[in-house]
């Protein structure tokens, strides 16, 4: 019996150790085993117009160019240069789907200074489609702004920025509202003009503050001029303009007052130093005028001399000259 069973045993092993050898092939566990070549027409996921690099195994991509456009010049830099406060300047973030496959864009952000326009939802773009996405520059302060506009998506690299770059710098114009002198507005001379700023003098009364919010300063309505001027000085902290006055500009509204073949002065408020030849002036009625040692306001303290008459003579020395309703003809 013990026998017959130690047959059986040793059958069933032998038939084991047949079922599990390889005759042809014996295998020494001491050398490395090669890896299978990979199929013919297996996708390789790299893609020469994006920087994403990537291994898949389903055949698509996703991958992501993002460039800046301002004015068409298309890069990855967006330098907005020197933008006045209080205005806004504007360009174009082009975002492209470079892959096989579509890409969700989650969100974009920017830096202080700069505005995204970016939907609520997400932005999902197909192969080979491109979302422009506009970037506001709006600068508040005498400051450079620098960063970048950080883009976010489920492409292979995940994040793409483009830099951006722009300066505040003070206002050589400015409108309707209030604006703080030295931050919003430098100090000087400023002009407008029915003709060339929208101007209405019947209507136009520009006043200036202290810092504890008393007016200074200002010049009122003037019936039918076709210039007014005020004088900003540095120690003004504020200035207030309606819209009835347009916009005031520190360049010259008239390259001169000068309105035929003989020089002339007509109503409004001139520069002396810029629009008006100095020399002695006549006008057929009694006319009134005053000339100005300054444009801080109307007050006597910025006038020299007032005066109701057929003539007038405008010195070289004075800074501004004022008349009402009446056209005036230099004397030969």
């Amino acid at each position: 019996m013990k026998r017959t069973l130690g047959l059986m045993i040793a059958a069933l092993l032998g038939t084991l150790t047949v079922a599990c050898s390889n005759p042809t092939s014996p295998t020494d566990p001491s050398e490395p085993t090669a890896m299978p070549s990979p199929a013919a027409g297996a996708p390789v996921s790299v893609d020469p117009l994006s920087d994403d690099r990537g291994i898949t195994t389903s055949g698509s991509r996703k991958t992501i160019a993002v460039k800046g456009n301002l004015a068409g010049r298309i890069g990855s830099a967006i330098d907005f240069g020197s933008i006045s406060i209080g205005t806004t300047k504007s360009a174009v973030i082009q975002i492209t789907s470079t892959g096989t496959a579509a890409i969700t864009v989650t969100s974009i952000s920017a830096p202080n200074g700069y505005l995204v326009a970016f939907p609520i939802r997400a932005i999902v773009l197909q192969p080979n489609q491109t979302q422009k996405v506009t970037i506001s520059f709006a600068p508040k302060g005498l400051d450079t702004y620098s960063g970048n506009i950080v883009v976010k998506s489920d492409a292979t690299s995940g994040t793409k920025t483009v830099a951006v770059s722009g300066t505040g710098v003070s206002r050589v114009s400015f409108g309707a509202g209030t604006w703080i002198v030295g931050r919003d507005i430098q100090p000087g001379r400023y002009y407008t003009s029915a003709a060339y700023s929208g101007a209405n003098p019947n209507a136009c009364s520009i006043a200036t503050f202290n810092v504890v919010g008393q007016q200074i300063g200002g010049i009122g309505t003037l019936i039918g001029a076709l210039q007014q001027v005020i004088d900003i000085p540095a120690f003004v902290y504020s200035v207030t303009s309606p819209a009835a006055c347009g916009t005031w500009s520190q360049t010259p509204s008239y390259a001169s007052a000068i309105f035929g073949a003989v020089p002339e002065i007509h109503p409004g408020e001139w520069d002396v130093d810029h629009q008006i030849v100095p020399g002695t002036y006549v006008t057929p009625t009694p006319c009134l005028w005053d000339r100005m040692q300054d444009f801080r306001s109307l007050n006597p303290s910025s006038v020299i001399k007032s005066g109701v008459s057929t003539s007038v003579t405008v010195q070289p020395g004075d800074s501004g000259f004022l008349t009402h309703g009446c056209v005036w003809t230099l004397q030969r």
